[in-house]
């Protein structure tokens, strides 16, 4: 067995992670990095490759703009799984709009996905994790949380939100062992 795996065994096995947005992209690749290195996975596009690596593996339509879609999406997890110990944020969208072009809808479907989803989706995994005193978070973020370019004003100023998010979690959650980091 290589170093990796014994560090993999040691940190990861058995343990279940939560990927929001696993249909591609990076969703996909965190999901199938997290049952590679041990972790049971909630995931449904990937299911069965997860599944051929001998992982057990469900997944869950959620709309991730409704709080209690997102709370029932989690206690359904946590029922069929166990508890959550890794909660990968990813679930995110753009719809390209010059600022004076914006409209409320793109406004509420682009926060609503890429920051309010965000929340809520720790916060629900976060009330457990802080009573175990142990969960890991990692929110994606994006190059656009630090830099503005157009048409990407809306994605840009929900991507900044999600890099405060990280902090204010991070720094919240911290004494109860739960760990908050966010990739860009």
């Amino acid at each position: 067995m290589t170093q990796r795996a014994d560090f993999v065994d040691l940190f990861l096995k058995g343990q279940v992670a939560l990927v929001t947005g696993a249909s591609g992209g990076i969703g996909e690749s965190a999901a199938m990095t997290l049952a590679a290195l041990g972790a049971d996975a909630r995931v449904e596009p990937v299911r069965q490759r997860i599944a051929e690596q001998g992982h057990r593996v469900t997944g869950w339509e959620c709309d991730i703009r409704s709080r209690s879609a997102i709370f029932e999406m989690v206690a359904g997890v946590e029922r069929e799984m166990g508890p959550i110990s890794v909660l990968v944020n990813n679930a995110g969208i753009d719809i390209p709009q010059a600022a004076l072009e914006v409209t409320e809808q793109a406004w509420d479907d682009i926060v609503g996905t890429n920051l309010k989803g965000m929340f809520f989706c720790s916060q629900a995994v976060g009330r457990g994790m802080t009573s175990r005193r142990y969960g890991q978070i990692i929110n994606l973020a994006s190059e656009m949380s630090f830099v503005a370019a157009p048409p990407y004003s809306v994605y840009a100023i929900s991507k900044a939100g999600v890099a405060q998010l990280t902090k204010a979690l991070a720094v919240e959650w911290a004494p109860a062992n739960v760990r908050v980091n966010a990739l860009a």
